[in-house]
């Protein structure tokens, strides 16, 4: 399916639909503030798509901002990203002129464009990635009342595979690409005064709809107000620059330049949690590869022999009390010190075969990153999502190897001798 196509005259008529009374289509209040020139109510519902997820939709009215420059602000994804700490990268993929193209206004994008979104995630989320095609419309002043002088926008991710093109253009990294997602809104001008934003939303993240709500539920307030805090923000610089407030959505103010304070600390605090859980992730892959690669070394026979070695010797040992009746400390602790000297050599033999192991990784990791290189050359996007970190978990593996081998390697002063293992005999 074409991207062109996928967002219709009836995902607008749908966003009409749903836009409409509360009451009659089963929605639930869920919050309801107001503050200086901000009124703001939610509610939510059962979302189309199933799986227990909600749709919600928000109603936010201005008193004091007239709609062309809160349709503006809305349609600004440059200005989104300088006041959202919530949006990692943005990036306009492809436009195109809708099908039966009527009056459409949508400042400096086009009326149908193709997007790129990664949005941050709380830790331990991966950030996910929204491809959309976004639509515009622009009501005429004449005609419905509740829809006069409107400006309404869709959101979709489009059904099927994009084009090579497109899909080689992606941004790569590490995130969620999100497969079901909607988002609607209408900007209208009130008839007493100021602008009227509603938002129709859903989205399947791939995280549980029980945590998804609570987020939601809880971030809805903080996100009006800093929204509130950027609008004001973006009007009064641009009507700083000796022009009013716009009367055309199309036109585009300066750029927003937003002074953080508190929400600067919280990304600095989000980047330190992100960081952290990354070098989690590499030390327990690298914990895991050392235990595998000692447990796939050693020889389950020798294991079993050992064992049945330390039960001859403490059958015996139990034999020779009930003989004699006396209780020998000395031949007991002998006995336990011996069994812990062979733990130790056990661990020497496993620290020594993950170390084998590593540096087997290692050279496989050369050979296979020099021959990336060489099909990156003759094809230059062919191999560009492979790991690049790779070859430093095998050299954080063989690392990691020889600290525990040479540990292990001191003399054993509890038995009160001083040898080593040699292996080569073994």
């Amino acid at each position: 399916m074409d991207w062109r196509t996928a967002v219709t005259e009836a995902d607008l008529e749908a966003l009409r639909t749903s836009l409409g009374s509360s009451h009659e289509q089963g929605w639930e209040e869920v919050l309801s503030r107001d503050a200086p020139g901000i009124q703001y109510t939610a509610w939510r519902r059962p979302a189309p798509c199933g799986g227990g997820l909600s749709e919600w939709k928000a109603t936010t009215v201005f008193t004091d901002i007239a709609a062309s420059d809160l349709a503006a602000f809305h349609l600004d994804a440059t200005a989104r990203q300088e006041w959202d700490t919530g949006v990692e990268r943005y990036e306009q993929l492809d436009v195109a002129p809708p099908p039966q193209q009527t009056q459409h206004k949508a400042g400096d994008d086009a009326a149908l464009s193709l997007q790129f979104w990664r949005m941050a995630f709380p830790a331990p989320f991966a950030s996910r990635d929204y491809v959309c095609a976004r639509r515009v419309w622009r009501a005429p002043s004449s005609g419905d009342s509740n829809d006069r002088d409107a400006v309404f926008v869709v959101s979709k991710v489009p059904a099927g595979p994009l084009p090579g093109t497109l899909e080689d253009a992606l941004p790569m990294g590490r995130t969620h690409r999100v497969q079901t997602y909607f988002s609607g809104a209408r900007v209208r001008p009130l008839p007493s005064g100021g602008s009227e934003l509603m938002t129709l939303y859903y989205e399947d993240s791939g995280i549980s709809p029980g945590m998804v709500e609570w987020a939601v539920r809880r971030s809805l307030w903080s996100f009006v107000e800093k929204q509130a805090q950027a609008l004001h923000q973006y009007t009064t610089h641009s009507s700083g620059h000796g022009a009013g407030p716009s009367t055309d959505t199309g036109a585009q103010p300066a750029r927003l330049r937003l002074t953080r304070t508190s929400s600067g600390r919280r990304g600095i605090r989000s980047a330190v949690r992100r960081i952290g859980g990354v070098v989690l992730t590499y030390a327990s892959a690298i914990g895991r590869s050392v235990v595998a690669a000692a447990l796939a070394a050693e020889n389950p026979d020798v294991r079993a022999a050992r064992r049945q070695q330390r039960a001859q010797a403490a059958q015996a040992r139990r034999a020779l009390r009930a003989k004699t009746g006396v209780f020998d400390p000395v031949a007991s602790i002998v006995g336990n010190m011996r069994g812990r000297i062979r733990v130790g050599e056990s661990i020497k033999r496993r620290a020594t075969a993950a170390l084998h192991a590593g540096s087997a990784h290692i050279v496989t990791e050369r050979a296979r990153r020099q021959l990336r290189d060489e099909q990156e050359q003759a094809h230059p996007r062919a191999h560009a999502r492979t790991d690049p970190a790779a070859a430093l978990r095998g050299k954080m593996l063989m690392i990691a190897a020889a600290v525990a081998f040479k540990v292990l390697q001191r003399p054993n002063s509890a038995a009160g001798i001083r040898e080593t293992v040699n292996l080569r005999r073994r």
